[in-house]
């Protein structure tokens, strides 16, 4: 057999996989001994599948042992008998032909499995994130909403005609305290809003009272904190509004020696 038809037979692929009989692996050593031709590609080969393996090796899996499992499954040995008759080499060569492009398809769709394996690993990861942001970002979209729709319903509340703003101001016992409440009898609303009140004494609470004239009702205790607007019930026929400082146990009726704060309709 000469060099042209070595190559042609597929004895050196064969050869770089390991996978020659002790015949074949000494007619192609001893070819390329002599023929620097038959040697360079051997040697291309060899580096090839080597850089092949380096990548794709997983633990301690050799070279040999990653390719050997692929072409086993593809490709029956050849008997050595195919050096002595040149038509069963040629029918070698044809089945070798096929083991090798099945071969060369099984790596390819290795690397491409793993490529989009990794590819779409990091893709859910980054959808998974995506997804959290999205909903975070529609609950913060909500609660905007829900502030712009209570801001337009405040403003719509204070530019109506029928809104009155009665002013509370502080006693002698807390000469700076000030709130507002403001009155709508056409929407029967009532909204106080507390521009300073400072924290009472321990063991005491601030309460709200109304006073019609021939009645007083608690609407209710008080905190420092209520800079916000906060929701009365809805009284027709109050007259005055008084803020005391009452014990927590006995908030009893509001005298003039405990009130705070107090305004007129």
């Amino acid at each position: 057999m000469d060099k042209k038809e070595l190559i042609k037979s597929g004895l050196i692929e064969e050869y770089v996989l390991g996978l020659s009989s002790a015949e074949e692996k000494e007619l192609i050593e001893d070819l390329a001994s002599r023929d620097e031709e038959v040697a360079k590609l051997i040697h291309d080969m060899q580096k090839a599948m080597d850089s092949f393996c380096v990548k794709r090796r997983s633990g301690n899996d050799s070279k040999k042992a990653i390719l050997t499992s692929m072409v086993k499954r593809s490709v029956e040995e050849r008997p050595s008998a195919r050096l002595k008759s040149l038509p069963g080499l040629k029918r070698s060569v044809r089945w070798k032909k096929i083991g090798l492009a099945a071969l060369a398809s099984a790596i390819f769709c290795l690397a491409v499995a793993g490529t989009l394996w990794w590819s779409n690993k990091d893709l859910r990861h980054q959808l998974y994130n995506l997804s959290h942001d999205m909903d975070d970002r529609q609950q913060e979209m909500q609660r905007l909403a829900a502030e712009d729709r209570m801001l337009k319903d405040r403003m719509k509340f204070l530019e109506d005609d029928q809104t009155i703003p009665i002013r509370l101001t502080g006693t002698s016992l807390l000469p700076h305290a000030c709130a507002t409440i403001y009155w709508n009898p056409q929407y029967q609303e009532s909204y106080l809003k507390i521009s300073h009140l400072p924290a009472p004494p321990e063991g005491t609470t601030y309460q709200l009272w109304a006073n019609t004239g021939e009645s007083i009702t608690n609407l209710g205790s008080l905190s420092p904190s209520d800079t916000t607007w906060k929701k009365l019930p809805f009284m027709s026929l109050v007259k005055r509004v008084h803020v005391t400082r009452e014990q927590l146990d006995t908030p009893g009726q509001p005298n003039s020696a405990r009130v705070v704060m107090a305004g007129q309709f």
